[in-house]
């Protein structure tokens, strides 16, 4: 005689399996170990600002960090990159962007101004961004040429000595055809190792930003960023969240 209750339980443990493995398919498991592999050219900079001198930042971490790796320098294929930096716990009036043309023989005075923007913050700790806008006829970034982007947190406009700033730069690279030719047929979470991999940081980033949104409570994808960040010593912003994009006020 068939026993009902071994079988039920035979054929809810195999769907429980089933369900199981189907979620974790669908889930970005390419890879556990994402380091980055940097350029062997750096360029001069700060991405991790100083003291709270204005008083505006707290907390653990405090100090305004852009997302760079310790040369400064990143590379993107994209002509319009999103820019990536943690801001702490702060009380700052606004924040400021600035994005400039590197001139060889120009200080940094005399960089040609390429986009500004100014926007509010809500005070909270946490990873904020900013793409660069293709609007407003905003030309994209050219090939091969060095851009310095800064972030400034405003703690009084009336003193801006008082701003907590960091800085880096960026370069916008066409990926080679060995590297065009693997993106084409990898899904995105397997872009990131061959992102990282060439040096290409801001691509890398934006990959795994992009599935730590869509796979929030995925255990792989939080290891994923932690390595990522600690390749470049960056670990101890890896448990802040990701912030909405800040966006310039009307």
């Amino acid at each position: 005689m068939m026993d009902w209750g071994r079988l039920r339980s035979r054929l809810s443990l195999g769907l429980a399996v089933s369900i199981s493995l189907a979620s974790f398919a669908v889930l970005p498991l390419h890879s556990l170990a994402e380091r980055f592999q940097p350029t062997n050219v750096g360029r001069p900079g700060r991405r991790v600002g100083g003291g709270t001198r204005g008083g505006c930042a707290f907390g653990n971490p405090s100090r305004l960090t852009a997302l760079l790796p310790e040369s400064n320098l990143g590379l993107t294929t994209q002509p319009y990159p999103t820019f990536y930096w943690f801001i702490p716990q702060n009380t700052a009036q606004f924040v400021e962007f600035s994005l400039y043309r590197a001139e060889a023989a120009a200080t940094t005075e005399q960089q040609q101004l390429v986009y500004r923007s100014t926007f509010a913050v809500s005070g909270a700790a946490g990873v904020a961004s900013l793409k660069l806008p293709e609007s407003a006829g905003l030309a994209p970034l050219e090939l091969g040429q060095d851009y310095q982007w800064s972030v400034a947190l405003v703690c009084n406009a009336d003193a801006r000595q008082q701003d907590l700033r960091v800085d880096g730069w960026v370069q916008r690279l066409e990926p080679t055809d060995d590297l065009a030719a693997q993106l084409a047929t990898e899904p995105a979470s397997s872009q990131v190792a061959l992102y990282a991999a060439n040096g290409f940081w801001f691509d890398a980033l934006d990959q795994l930003i992009a599935l730590r949104q869509t796979y929030p409570a995925a255990t792989t994808v939080q290891t994923r960023w932690s390595e990522f960040l600690a390749s470049v010593k960056l670990d101890e912003i890896a448990e802040q969240p990701i912030l909405p994009e800040d966006l310039p006020p009307e």
